[in-house]
């Protein structure tokens, strides 16, 4: 089994929340000034907060094999540069189990002025929903991110992590595990002006989400089994009119088609209109699309399809039952009919 699928946010929450079952970590690592190097532990900042084992895969998938990858082998510097994002500007959401971690990560350099590595803050939060996390968490990251940009020292960026990590654990304290409905927002989503006419755009999405998730759906998907399953990528429209909305959105639709221990992420470009999700353990190619433009890679809604009428009223069933929260049943139909378009 892999060891990724295994251990990433499957922590006990009675070992690391015991006496709530709400617990949130706080760390930092990458590039800053006040190191000469990648941020790590010294005499000024004893605690960068990466204390679960989750946060510590998100640190080597994202940052050391993701972006370390692909700046060594200059796969972004080969690109034109209108195919290319200069800058990163980031926030993300990666969750299985029921439980999240959030981040922001943007362009930042070392005391030496090397500025190929970013700076990233995330937080691990257990025992709340979804929702709480993204209107609480991603704006006092938001925050702290700001506290990083003005600091100039290893202490000021220890003291900036500390102030979070109590503000955090503040916030807790009203927070709860139960999620409110999102049936309204997720009817204003699937008639956002971003899918077009007839929501033609999301049923393109569904589409393609479909084909690629077969071997993560609820009633086929196995740890054990199935570990060796390559991780799937889409790049997906905003269709959102906020942060909130964006990442709940998308993680309701994609969790309609995964098994709940299918670890996926979501990565927003801010300010973007674009969103890249990343099903299973990352690859360094599939980072790579952090810093690619539409000229690069497309959406998945901009890709047309002929769809005859059937598939198209199987996929317009699919949406109906998404938009009712029915997230484990898939569209028999569409299966079969995936299943005979991709045979050898």
């Amino acid at each position: 089994m892999s060891a990724f699928l295994e251990n990433f946010l499957t922590e006990d929450d009675r070992v690391i929340a015991p006496e709530t079952g709400r617990a949130v970590f706080i760390g930092a690592f990458g590039k800053h000034p006040g190191w000469d190097d990648h941020i790590e532990e010294n005499d000024q900042v004893r605690d960068l907060g990466l204390r679960t084992g989750s946060l510590l895969y998100v640190k080597n998938l994202l940052y050391v094999q993701g972006f370390g990858r692909n700046i060594d082998t200059g796969a972004w510097d080969k690109l034109k540069p209108s195919h290319r994002l200069e800058e990163i500007d980031h926030a993300f959401v990666w969750q299985a189990n029921g439980d999240y971690i959030v981040g922001r990560m943007w362009s930042s350099t070392d005391g030496r002025g090397r500025s190929r590595y970013p700076m990233v803050v995330v937080a691990h939060v257990v025992g709340v929903n979804l929702r709480w996390a993204v209107c609480n968490l991603l704006p006092r990251l938001d925050q702290l991110k700001h506290e990083c940009l003005v600091s100039t020292t290893a202490l000021e960026v220890g003291t900036a992590l500390a102030k979070a990590r109590e503000d955090c654990r503040g916030m807790l304290e009203h927070a709860g595990r139960s999620c409110p409905s999102v049936t309204d927002l997720l009817a204003r989503f699937a008639r956002h002006p971003q899918f077009g006419p007839g929501s033609e755009g999301l049923l393109r999405v569904l589409y393609q989400l479909n084909a690629e998730t077969s071997a993560f759906s609820p009633r086929r998907y196995n740890a054990r089994s199935d570990a060796s399953e390559r991780s799937k990528d889409l790049r997906l429209p905003t269709a959102a009119r906020d942060t909130e909305e964006l990442f709940t959105a998308w993680t309701h639709v994609t969790q309609a088609f995964l098994h709940r221990s299918v670890p996926f992420l979501l990565i927003w470009p801010a300010g973007k209109e674009w969103i890249d999700l990343i099903i299973g353990e990352p690859t360094p190619e599939q980072i790579f699309a952090v810093r690619c433009t539409l000229d690069q890679i497309p959406r998945a809604s901009d890709i047309p399809f002929n769809f005859d009428a059937n598939l198209r009223r199987e996929i317009n069933e699919r949406l109906a039952q998404i938009l009712r929260g029915e997230v484990e049943k898939p569209v028999g139909g569409m299966s079969r009919w995936f299943g005979s378009l991709f045979k050898a």
